[in-house]
């Protein structure tokens, strides 16, 4: 099996990879004694080496917490803790999937769990995802376009539920409409008014907006892109759920 994070341990900084198993059999926590780890690589598990690093160490979500593993996932800390991948090529890509999984820790205002954005421009072309936006609007998903008007997502059990959710984006390159689906479930958007997008070389920024804005305060265990729709999604999402057990 291979690594699937790299872990800097606060007591002297050192840098350890882990698999799967040694994250979930107390190796890792072994590593960091009784104080705390972050993750500077989240490895990539397709074999195309697309994984997302942080050198900064104030910006490293957290993976264990005064020696014990954090529940959840990675824990981003809504201040500075983010993730990015290198750049990405999509050129010829007609569509995207997108499959997530994450908690929030707080709901108070607009946070930006990732986003997927063009290296050339961060306006032209990018989607993101933010959990929540106000007191009234649980969720919104915006897909291409330099001024977009994105579909927002209203439902009370995205807004009160602090338990992990399941997240399941589609969109096509060519066309605004965005589906959207929470633990299994399809949510209707309210608005799908989008531009014409660039989709040549992309990066994910995971828990920020480019790495310098709408933090996000919560953990992050899954995150899944598929450079096309997938028609097994339903399975896809059963299987993901099925692991985490979280409908």
């Amino acid at each position: 099996m291979g690594y699937v994070v790299r872990v800097r341990r606060a007591s002297d900084n050192s840098e350890q990879d882990f698999t799967a198993d040694a994250v979930s059999d107390g190796t890792l926590e072994s590593f960091c004694g009784v104080g705390d780890g972050f993750v500077s690589t989240w490895y990539d598990q397709s074999g195309n080496g697309n994984n997302a690093t942080q050198a900064t160490i104030a910006s490293q979500p957290k993976i264990v917490n005064s020696g014990a593993l954090v529940t959840g996932g990675l824990d981003f800390d809504g201040t500075s803790s983010c993730m990015a991948t290198q750049s990405i090529d999509l050129t010829g890509t007609d569509n995207l999937a997108i499959f997530s999984v994450l908690t929030k820790d707080v709901d108070d205002v607009a946070r930006l769990a990732w986003e997927f954005s063009p290296t050339v421009n961060a306006n032209d072309g990018s989607f993101f995802f933010i959990f929540p936006v106000t007191s009234t609007i649980e969720a919104q998903v915006s897909s291409k376009g330099t001024t977009p008007n994105p579909p927002l997502i209203n439902n009370a059990d995205l807004k009160d539920s602090f338990s992990p959710f399941l997240i399941n984006i589609e969109t096509d390159i060519s066309d605004p409409i965005i589906n959207f689906r929470a633990n299994g479930t399809e949510y209707v958007n309210d608005s799908s008014t989008q531009g014409t997008g660039n989709y040549g070389n992309h990066q994910f920024f995971i828990g920020a907006r480019d790495q310098s804005s709408l933090f996000y305060d919560g953990k992050i265990q899954e995150f899944i892109l598929f450079p096309l729709k997938q028609a097994n999604r339903t399975a896809i999402e059963d299987s993901i759920n099925d692991h985490y057990n979280i409908y």
